[in-house]
C-alpha cells in the first residue's frame, strides 16, 4: 500500500491534474471543463443532503457545489492541500486522506457520491464500487465520470502517426494507460463493474455524442 500511495503523489506531481482545467491547449481545457459543469448539471444537490466525493483531487468540482454539506477524500497528501486552499471559503466542506478502496465512514451516509476520473487510477475499481455502494442511502444518486481510453488512444495515435501529436498536444503523454491510468476504461467495461444495486439512469457523453472522450453516468441506487 505504501508503494501505491507513494507512486500516486509522484504521479500527482507529473501530471498535476489542477493544470488540465488551465491547460494552455485549449481542447484539453474545453473538454475538463465541460466534464466539470456537466457533472454540476447532473449531480442536483439539495441543501440536505450529504455529498461525498471519492477521490476529490484539488477540489475542482467540490467547489462547484453549491449546496449539500460536502465530504471530500482522496489518496494524495498534496492533492489535500490543493483543495484546502481551493475550498477555504466554504467553512462547512471537510477534506480527509483516505483510501477509496476503504472508505472511513458508516453505511448508508451519504445521499449523492461522486466518483469523476477515479476509477482508472485506483487498483481495484470493483472494490471502490462495493464501498461506494456501501455508504451510499437506498434511492441515493452515484455521479462516475471516466475517460473513454479507446477512442482517446486511437485519436492519439492518428495525430501521431501524421506528424502533429507533439504539436496539437505537446507533454501529454501518448497513451495514459501506460503512466497514471492503471486501468483502460471504456464504457462497457464500467457498466460490467457496477455492483447489482445500482442501475444506470442517464449516460451523457463529453464534449459531444459523436465525439465521446468521456463519459458521464448517473446511478441511483435500488432500495433493498
Amino acid at each position: 500500500m505504501r508503494d501505491f500511495i507513494s507512486w500516486n503523489e509522484e504521479m500527482a506531481d507529473k501530471y498535476n491534474p489542477e493544470s488540465y482545467y488551465k491547460n494552455a491547449n485549449f481542447i484539453i481545457r474545453y473538454v475538463e471543463n465541460k466534464r466539470i459543469r456537466l457533472v454540476e448539471r447532473m449531480l442536483i444537490a439539495s441543501k440536505r443532503d450529504r455529498v461525498l466525493e471519492v477521490g476529490c483531487g484539488a477540489g475542482n468540482i467540490l467547489e462547484r457545489i453549491r449546496r449539500g454539506r460536502v465530504i471530500g477524500i482522496d489518496i494524495s497528501e498534496r492533492m489535500l492541500i490543493r483543495a484546502k486552499l481551493r475550498l477555504s471559503k466554504n467553512e462547512d466542506a471537510i477534506l480527509i486522506r483516505a483510501d477509496a478502496e476503504r472508505l472511513p465512514f458508516y453505511d448508508k451516509l451519504f445521499d449523492k457520491v461522486i466518483a469523476s476520473e477515479v476509477l482508472e487510477h485506483t487498483e481495484h475499481p470493483e472494490i471502490v464500487l462495493l464501498e461506494i455502494g456501501r455508504v451510499v442511502k437506498n434511492g441515493g444518486t452515484l455521479l462516475i465520470t471516466i475517460p473513454n481510453e479507446p477512442l482517446i488512444n486511437d485519436i492519439k495515435k492518428i495525430l501521431d502517426r501524421i506528424g502533429i501529436f507533439n504539436l496539437c498536444f505537446k507533454g501529454i503523454p501518448k497513451a495514459m494507460d501506460e503512466e497514471w491510468h492503471l486501468h483502460s476504461f471504456h464504457l462497457g467495461m464500467l457498466k460490467r463493474m457496477i455492483p447489482s444495486n445500482f442501475k444506470i439512469q442517464k449516460v451523457r457523453a463529453v464534449p459531444f455524442w459523436f465525439l465521446p472522450l468521456r463519459f458521464c453516468v448517473l446511478l441511483s441506487v435500488n432500495l433493498q
